[in-house]
C-alpha cells in the first residue's frame, strides 16, 4: 500500500472497520521501524528535482513518492486534495519544496525522517500520528569515559536486533523504536562492554571502563607499535587516564606507584624539583642510572620534566632487555616511551583544566623554644671549662623573662600556592590531524620566596597526503623559572639558628648574631646567617629553555612495506644567576659576589627505518624492523663572576661593577653516534611469538680500542591459553609464558676520557707581565670500554573472567660488568684519579602485579597493585676492595673525607658506613677499663662506640662496619578508582618498606648546645649515672682537645619505612548538555603518611648521586598538597 487514507467524516464507520485499518498502519510502521537504522538522516540529505505547474495536490504528493523514499499520510476529510498548486524544484529538500506548495494553503506538515504527515494548520494530529510516535519511542544519553570526557564512536544496538547507532563525537546518541523491556548494549573496542535495560528511562547516560587487560590493544615499543597480544617482554603501559584524573605537576608525578619496578623518589619538596627514577635498580657507581626517555619517537637528552603532562596518550615502560637492546648503548636503564596526543575524527575538541591548590609542610621538628636553649647554653658555658667562658652565656634574670622565642621553621615555612591552567585545541578528518596545546604552571613553595614558573607550548600535526605517504611533525617548546637558592642553607639554618634571635631588630633591619656576639657577648653561632634573610636576600634563580621539534614522514613502498624518515632536534638553553649581599657574614672579606653561567646543548637525531608487516596463511605473522640512525650533540658553557661591589642594587646583572673579577670560563664539547638496529617478530597462529633485536653502535665518547659494541637480545613466548586443550575454558581468557635475554649499554660518561685534554692550571707574574700556565687535564685511559648490562628476565600474564581479573609476574637478573669508576692514584704524577672499568655489580628480583576491572549498571571499579622486591649487590671491585661515597659536606661528617657511604664487593651499592653506637659510657670506672679509654675525646657521658675487630682498642678508621642500607625491601602501591553515574573516587596508596634513612641533621640537633639549637628531646640529656643512654652530656670532656670528630653512625640510622595515602580525588561529572564535559574535583597529595622517621619526610635524598642515596641533610621537605580544579571539554 502507498499511501493510507482515512475517512473521519464518515460517523458511521464500523469499529470492525476502524481495528482493521489500525492493525494495517501499524504492521506497515511495523515495517518502517525495521529500517529505521539505516535511514536516520534521509529527510535532511534528499533533494529533489521536478516542475509541475497547475496541477492537483495529490498528484505532487504521488510525484514526491515516485521520485524519492518519502510517503505520505494524512486523513483524507482534513483539506481537499483536488486543489491546484504549481512547484518548480531544483536539487532542493524536501522542506523547500512542501514550504512552496502548502504556502497559500491552510496546510501544515510534519517529517519524520521518511514519512511525511499532513494535516489542516492548527489541529492536532490524528491517531496516525499517535501510531507514528508509539512505533518510534526514543531513548538518547551520552558516553563518557572514567574521566567524563565523552567517548565517540560506541557502539549502541538493542540486544537481539539490529537496531542500533553510533555515538558522535560528543559522545552523545540517540536510537528510536525502542520498547521497555529491549535491552541496549554499548560496546568499544578496548573497553568493557555494558548492559542496560531500558524500562521507564527516556534518557540513559554510560561511563565507559577499559577492559581489564585489552590483549588486542596496540602500544608503542621501540621504532613501532605492537599488539599486547604479541608482545614477548616485560613491558608495561600507562594510560592518560591514570594522571590527568588527578591533575599531576611532571609525568614522574602521575607515573609513581604505577608501573611495578618502577622505584621513583622525589628527592626534596623545592618547586620545579625532578624526581629520580629508577628501573629495577642501580646499574652504575657512577655514571648514567637514569632510564631513556623516548617523546613521539625522538630520544631526549636534556632532560624530560618540561613535557606538559596534559599532552600524555600513553606511557610505555621497556623494563627487560628484550625490549629495551633495540636502543643498545642507552637502553641499560630501562626505556619510558611517551607517546602525547593527537587530533581526533570528529568536531574540534577545545579542553580546559584548571586547578589551585595549597600545599604544607607535613612535619615539622620538635625544637627547643628560647628559654630552654638559653637554658641549656647557659649550662654548657658553666660547665666548660669550669665556668671561664660563662660570658658567654644570656644572664640568669635574662633567661628567666623569655618565652618561645623565635620558631624559625614557623617563620620559613609558609602555606605554598600552586596554580596550573591548560588549554588544548583538537581535531581531525580524513586527511589531517591536529592537537595544540598551552600550559601555564605558577608554583610558589613552602619556603619562603622559593618559586617556580613554567610555561609551555607544543603542536602535533600529521597529515596524510595521499594513500602511501603521510608526513608530519612534533613541536614542544617550554620556559621554566625557578627561583630559591639551596635548600640546605634555608631549611638547615632555620633548625640550628637560635630561638633567641629575633627576625629583624627594632629598626627593622635583619638580626644578625654576630652582632650580637660583637655587641654583647653572647655567643650563637656567628657564621650562621638569618634564615629568613637568606631566603629574601641571597639570590639564586635559573632559567630553563627547551625547543624541541621532530619533523618525520612515511612512505607505503608496497603492501606491508613502509619507511619512514625522521629529523628532531633538542635545544636546551640554561642560565645560573647568584649574588650574595655584601652585609652578609660570610662576605666579610668578599664585600659581595656575584655568578653568572650560561650553557647551551642542542642535540640532533636522525632516524631511517624500514617495517615490513605481513601475514601468511593466516597464522604467520611477520613484523620486521631495520634502520639506521645518527646521533650529534653539542654543548657550550660560559661562566664569570666577580667580587667587591660598592653596592647591591645591580646583583648579578652588571659584573663590571665588582672590583675584583673572577677569571671566566667557557668550554665546548661535542659526541657522535652512529647505529644499525634490527628486529624480528614472528607469530604462529597467535600461540608462539618469537622476538629478536639487535643493535650496533659506535660512541665518539669511548677510545679506538673500543669504540663500536653490538647488543643483541631474544625472547620466546607462548600463549598457553590458545591451545586446545584450554582454549574452550570459559574463565580463562589470556594465559601466556614469557622469557628473554639480551645485551644493552651505557655511555653516560664524562667526555674526552679517551683523548689527553690540555687545561689552564694556573697564572704566573714574570715581571709585569701574567702569563698563563696550561698543562695535561687528566689521565688518559685508551682501553675504556662501555658499560654492558646482560639481563635474563622470565614472566606470567593471566587474565581470567574475560580479563576481569589480571595477573603479571616476572622474575629478572641483571648483571652490569665493566663499571666505569674514577679511581685514586699517587698524587705524585699530579693527579689524583684517572677512569676505569673496574668491576660489576647485579640487580635481581621479582614484580607481581594485578588489576581488576568490575562494574554493574552504574557502578564501576578499577582496582590494580604491585608490588617490587629488588636485591643489589656488587659483585667485584678491581684495585680495591671498597671506594667512599661522596662528600656529603663538612657540617655533618669530618671523617672518611666526608662520606656517609661505602662501595664495596658483596654489599648493594651506597650502604652506610660508620660506627655503631652502643650508648653512653655511665661510670669512671666503666670508661677507664672499657675499650676507648685511651681516647681523650670521650669518657662518662659520652659515646661509646663499638670495638668491631675485638682488639679491646676503639681505633678510628679501623671499627667501622656497614650500618644501614639505603636500598629497601620492597616498594608496593595500591590503587583504587570508584565511578557511580556522574561521580567518581580514587585513590593510591604507596609504600617503601625496608629502608634506612641517615638523618645527617641528628648530628648538630642532638649534640651540645652551645652556640646551635637542639632537639627538645635533648633537654633530657645524659646528666649522671642512668639519667640517659641516648643523648650524650651537655659539656665537651675535659681531655677533648677542640671538637671530636663528625661522622656516621646507627644513632643516626633511622627507619625509612613508610605507607602514604599518596593521592585522594572525588570529581563530579556536572551534567550539561550543551558541553561535552564538565567536571569539577578535589585532589589531595600526600594526605596521610604512617611512617617511623622523625624528620620532615621520609622520602628523601639530599645528594643526586646514587651512591649516597637515602640521606637527609636540611632538605627542602615534600609537601602537602590539597587542589581544587575543573575540566571542561567543548
Amino acid at each position: 500500500m502507498k499511501k493510507i487514507k482515512t475517512n473521519n467524516g464518515n460517523k458511521r464507520v464500523s469499529h470492525l472497520t476502524k481495528l482493521l485499518r489500525v492493525m494495517k498502519i501499524t504492521c506497515l510502521f511495523l515495517m518502517i521501524a525495521l529500517v529505521q537504522v539505516s535511514a536516520s538522516t534521509y529527510s535532511q540529505s534528499a533533494r529533489l528535482t521536478f516542475n509541475l505547474k497547475n496541477v492537483k495536490l495529490s498528484e505532487v504528493f504521488d510525484q514526491i513518492e515516485k521520485n524519492s523514499e518519502f510517503r505520505f499520510f494524512y486523513d483524507s476529510g482534513d483539506f481537499d486534495l483536488t486543489q491546484n498548486v504549481t512547484i518548480s524544484a531544483d536539487d532542493s529538500k524536501i522542506e523547500e519544496i512542501l514550504n512552496g506548495v502548502f504556502k497559500n494553503l491552510d496546510i501544515s506538515y510534519e517529517i519524520f525522517d521518511r514519512y511525511i504527515i499532513v494535516k489542516t494548520k492548527g489541529r492536532e494530529s490524528s491517531f496516525v500520528k499517535n501510531i507514528l510516535q508509539q512505533q518510534q519511542k526514543t531513548i538518547s544519553g551520552k558516553v563518557t569515559d572514567s574521566s567524563g570526557a565523552p567517548v565517540p564512536g560506541v557502539t549502541v544496538v538493542v540486544s537481539g536486533t539490529s537496531n542500533g547507532t553510533v555515538t558522535g563525537a560528543d559522545g552523545e546518541y540517540s536510537i528510536m523504536n525502542i520498547q521497555p523491556e529491549d535491552k541496549l548494549i554499548f560496546s568499544f573496542v578496548g573497553m568493557k562492554t555494558q548492559e542496560i535495560i531500558v524500562g521507564t528511562q527516556s534518557t540513559i547516560d554510560i561511563t565507559m571502563v577499559v577492559d581489564a587487560i585489552g590483549i588486542e590493544e596496540v602500544i608503542a615499543i621501540g621504532y613501532g607499535t605492537m599488539k599486547k597480544n604479541d608482545l614477548t617482554g616485560s613491558i608495561s603501559t600507562v594510560d592518560e587516564s591514570k594522571i590527568t584524573q588527578r591533575s599531576v605537576t611532571t609525568i614522574g608525578e602521575g607515573l609513581q606507584g604505577q608501573v611495578a619496578g618502577v622505584q621513583i623518589t622525589q628527592p626534596n619538596g623545592h618547586p620545579g624539583a625532578s624526581p629520580v627514577i629508577r628501573i629495577r635498580g642501580v646499574n652504575s657507581i657512577q655514571y648514567g642510572n637514569d632510564p631513556l626517555w623516548v617523546v613521539d619517537g625522538f630520544p631526549l637528552s636534556s632532560g624530560w620534566s618540561y613535557i606538559n603532562p596534559n599532552e600524555i596518550e600513553t606511557i610505555t615502560v621497556l623494563k627487560d632487555a628484550s625490549a629495551t637492546a633495540i636502543y643498545g648503548a642507552n637502553g641499560a636503564n630501562g626505556v619510558i616511551i611517551v607517546t602525547t596526543k593527537k587530533g581526533k575524527a570528529g568536531k574540534t575538541k577545545i579542553s580546559f583544566d584548571t586547578y589551585c591548590g595549597v600545599q604544607n609542610v607535613t612535619n615539622m621538628y620538635d625544637m627547643m623554644n628560647a628559654k630552654e636553649w638559653a637554658t641549656a647554653q647557659r649550662t654548657f658555658w658553666e660547665r666548660f671549662r669550669n665556668g671561664a667562658y660563662l660570658s658567654r652565656a644570656f644572664p640568669q634574670e635574662e633567661i628567666d623573662q623569655m618565652g618561645e622565642g623565635t620558631n624559625w621553621q614557623e617563620e620559613i615555612f609558609r602555606t605554598g600556592i600552586i596554580q596550573n591552567h591548560n588549554l588544548s585545541i583538537s581535531g581531525a578528518n580524513e586527511k589531517t590531524n591536529f592537537f595544540v596545546s598551552g600550559n601555564f604552571l605558577n608554583h610558589e613553595g613552602i619556603v619562603i620566596n622559593s618559586k617556580f614558573h613554567k610555561g609551555n607550548f607544543s603542536i602535533n600535526l600529521e597529515h596524510k597526503a595521499n594513500d602511501k605517504f603521510s608526513f608530519g611533525t612534533s613541536i614542544k617548546t617550554a620556559y621554566e623559572h625557578k627561583q630559591g637558592i639551596s635548600s640546605l642553607n634555608v631549611v638547615y639554618g632555620a633548625l640550628i639558628m637560635a630561638p633567641t634571635s629575633p627576625v629583624k631588630n627594632e629598626d627593622g633591619t635583619y638580626f644578625s648574631q654576630n652582632d650580637q656576639w660583637i655587641e654583647r657577648g653572647i655567643m650563637a653561632r656567628i657564621n650562621r646567617e638569618n634564615p629568613v634573610m637568606m631566603a629574601y636576600e641571597q639570590i639564586g634563580n635559573s632559567d630553563n629553555t627547551h625547543i624541541f621539534t621532530n619533523l618525520f614522514g612515511s612512505y607505503q613502498i608496497t603492501n606491508g612495506l613502509t619507511a619512514k624518515v625522521s629529523l628532531g632536534g633538542d635545544i636546551n638553553y640554561y642560565r645560573v644567576n647568584h649574588y650574595t649581599p655584601s652585609y652578609f657574614y660570610s662576605e666579610s672579606a668578599s664585600h659581595g659576589s656575584a655568578d653568572a653561567s650560561a650553557s647551551q646543548t642542542f642535540n640532533w637525531v636522525n632516524e631511517n627505518t624500514l617495517t615490513y608487516i605481513k601475514t601468511f596463511n593466516d597464522i604467520h605473522s611477520l613484523n620486521i624492523v631495520g634502520g639506521i640512525t645518527a646521533q650529534q650533540q653539542k654543548s657550550e658553557i660560559l661562566a664569570a663572576s666577580a667580587t667587591d661591589f660598592y653596592t647591591d642594587i645591580t646583583q648579578y646583572y652588571d659584573l663590571s661593577i665588582g672590583a675584583e673579577p673572577g677569571i671566566p670560563s667557557t668550554s665546548y664539547s661535542e659526541w657522535t653516534m652512529v647505529s644499525l638496529l634490527g628486529r624480528v617478530n614472528y607469530n604462529y597462529a597467535d600461540r608462539y611469538f618469537v622476538t629478536a633485536s639487535a643493535r650496533y653502535d659506535g660512541s665518539s665518547r669511548f677510545g679506538s680500542n673500543n669504540r663500536f659494541a653490538f647488543f643483541p637480545s631474544g625472547a620466546l613466548a607462548w600463549r598457553v591459553s590458545q591451545e586446545d586443550f584450554l582454549k574452550d575454558t570459559d574463565w580463562l581468557a589470556n594465559l601466556k609464558l614469557r622469557l628473554s635475554y639480551g645485551k644493552t649499554g651505557n655511555q653516560a660518561i664524562p667526555l674526552y676520557q679517551n683523548i689527553l685534554p690540555y687545561n689552564k692550571i694556573t697564572s704566573y707574574p714574570f715581571g709585569s707581565n701574567i702569563t698563563t700556565a696550561v698543562g695535561p687535564g687528566s689521565l688518559v685511559n685508551p682501553d675504556l670500554k662501555w658499560e654492558a648490562t646482560d639481563q635474563y628476565n622470565a614472566g606470567i600474564d593471566l587474565g581470567i573472567f574475560n580479563n576481569k581479573l589480571s595477573f603479571t609476574a616476572d622474575y629478572y637478573y641483571k648483571k652490569t660488568k665493566d663499571l666505569l669508576f674514577n679511581v685514586s692514584v699517587p698524587r705524585q704524577g699530579g693527579y689524583s684519579t684517572v677512569l676505569k672499568n673496574i668491576g660489576s655489580v647485579e640487580n635481581k628480583g621479582f614484580e607481581f602485579g594485578v588489576n581488576a576491572n568490575l562494574g554493574k549498571g552504574d557502578f564501576s571499579w578499577n582496582g590494580s597493585g604491585n608490588i617490587s622486591f629488588n636485591r643489589n649487590k656488587v659483585l667485584e671491585l678491581a684495585e680495591s676492595d671498597r671506594f667512599f661515597g661522596p662528600n656529603i659536606g663538612w657540617r655533618y661528617i669530618s671523617r672518611n673525607g666526608g662520606a656517609a657511604t661505602i662501595i664495596m664487593e658483596g654489599e648493594p651499592l651506597g650502604v652506610f658506613w660508620g660506627n655503631i653506637f652502643d650508648g653512653l659510657w655511665q661510670t669512671e670506672e666503666e670508661f677507664q677499663t672499657g675499650h676507648m679509654a685511651t681516647n681523650t675525646n670521650v669518657g662518662p657521658g659520652f659515646e661509646n662506640y663499638r670495638d668491631i675487630d675485638g682488639n679491646g682498642i676503639f681505633e678510628e678508621g679501623v671499627d667501622e662496619t656497614i650500618i644501614g642500607d639505603p636500598h629497601p625491601d620492597f616498594v608496593f602501591d595500591v590503587s583504587n578508582s570508584f565511578n557511580y553515574k556522574h561521580f567518581d573516587l580514587s585513590f593510591n596508596i604507596y609504600g617503601v618498606v625496608g629502608n634506612d634513612i641517615f638523618n645527617a641533621n641528628l648530628i648538630e640537633l642532638t649534640s651540645q648546645v652551645n652556640v646551635d639549637n637542639a632537639l627538645k628531646a635533648y633537654i633530657n640529656n645524659w646528666d649522671g649515672v642512668g639519667t640517659s643512654n641516648k643523648y650524650f652530656k651537655n659539656d665537651r670532656p675535659t681531655g677533648r682537645s677542640g671538637v671530636f670528630p663528625n661522622r656516621a653512625s646507627t644513632q643516626y640510622i633511622e627507619d625509612g619505612t613508610f605507607v602514604r595515602l599518596q593521592n585522594l580525588t572525588f570529581g563530579y561529572n556536572v551534567p550539561v548538555r550543551v558541553i561535552q564535559k564538565l567536571r569539577v574535583y578535589v585532589s589531595a597529595d600526600n594526605l596521610v603518611t604512617l611512617t617511623k622517621y622523625s624528620g620532615f619526610n621520609p622520602e628523601v635524598s639530599s645528594l643526586t648521586s646514587d651512591m649516597a642515596a637515602g640521606i637527609d641533610a636540611g632538605t627542602y621537605p615534600v609537601a602537602k598538597t590539597v587542589r581544587l580544579g575543573v575540566q571542561i571539554d567543548l
